[in-house]
């Protein structure tokens, strides 16, 4: 089993269907290699931002990049843009 990371708030954002496109094509991608016949697990990961005008930390997607406390739109990503092999478990 490979288990992969993404954050909601990088590609996931832009296309929600990334996530299912990567689970389909991967196992061609993985034909011929030492991971042939393994699973692929995609954990999404949230996007998680902090409001610079009154410091309150959000689930950026959830609240549409809004800040539920203030209301403002100045806010910065803290989390959600990885994209990495989390693990590779072979038994």
């Amino acid at each position: 089993m490979v288990g992969l990371v993404q954050g909601e708030g990088g590609v996931a954002a832009i296309d929600k269907g990334y996530a299912k496109y990567v689970e389909e094509v991967y196992p061609a991608a993985a034909d011929g290699t030492m991971l042939e016949g393994s699973r692929l697990r995609v954990e999404i990961m949230p996007a998680n931002g902090r409001c610079n005008q009154c410091g309150t930390v959000f689930p950026l997607v959830e609240h549409e990049g809004e800040c539920p406390q203030c209301k403002s739109g100045d806010c910065d990503m803290l989390s959600g843009r990885e994209f990495y092999i989390k693990e590779i478990v072979c038994y």
